[in-house]
């Protein structure tokens, strides 16, 4: 909403939205960041520090579309993906799935819901994106390589790629549409590459 009001010139609503964003980051710290990552809500409930796959969703649409405005610091998106790495994609079906939605802190799966025990193929390909566009890159593609071979090579689902797939024999919602987020590791990588090219050359970025 800052960026549209940039766009429009529309200097009350930048101010309105612009604060907004500055609460809203303070919150998003304070209440949620742990130390390692971004808990799953503010309150007291056995799920609330599951680790949450999809944590840094809005960190990815962010970068990708090219908005500069930080809202989740640097530092803690690493921190976020190295830890969604090490525990949701190695530790699911020993690292050869993408990644599972939910995981607890000691390693199990989060089975307080249907959705939170489910890898979502989209969601994987998205982090696979977030984590090549970090730097990440080898890491990002052995993500997706996981889910990539099991849809196309494990069950044949490649053109009828399902939206939830769980670690064995089960799949849910065929013909998905969120797995074509697969385009955004694309796009991550040219952009990853441009900004490597750019630091080699000493250009500004």
């Amino acid at each position: 909403m800052v960026e549209m009001a940039v766009e429009l010139k529309d200097q009350p609503e930048e101010s309105k939205f612009s604060e907004a964003l500055a609460k809203a980051k303070i919150a998003l710290q304070e209440k949620l960041w742990n130390g390692k990552y971004y808990k799953f809500d503010y309150c007291d409930a056995p799920h609330s520090d599951s680790i949450m796959a999809d944590q840094l969703v809005g960190h990815w649409y962010l970068s990708l579309s090219n908005i500069g405005i930080e809202v989740f610091q640097h530092d803690c998106v690493k921190s976020v993906l190295e830890l969604l790495y090490k525990y949701n994609v190695q530790q699911f079906n020993n690292g050869e799935m993408g990644a599972v939605n939910g995981m607890n802190p000691d390693g199990s799966i989060d089975r307080y819901t249907m959705q939170s025990e489910e890898m979502w193929v989209g969601v994987t390909y998205g982090l696979a994106a977030t984590m090549i566009y970090e730097g990440m890159v080898e890491e990002g593609f052995k993500t997706a390589e996981g889910v990539y071979r099991t849809v196309y090579e494990k069950i044949g689902l490649g053109f009828e790629t399902p939206e939830a797939l769980y670690g064995e024999h089960k799949y849910r919602a065929i013909g998905y549409m969120r797995p074509l987020s697969i385009w955004s590791m694309y796009y991550a990588y040219q952009l990853q590459q441009k900004k490597k090219a750019t630091e080699i050359i000493g250009l500004p970025t």
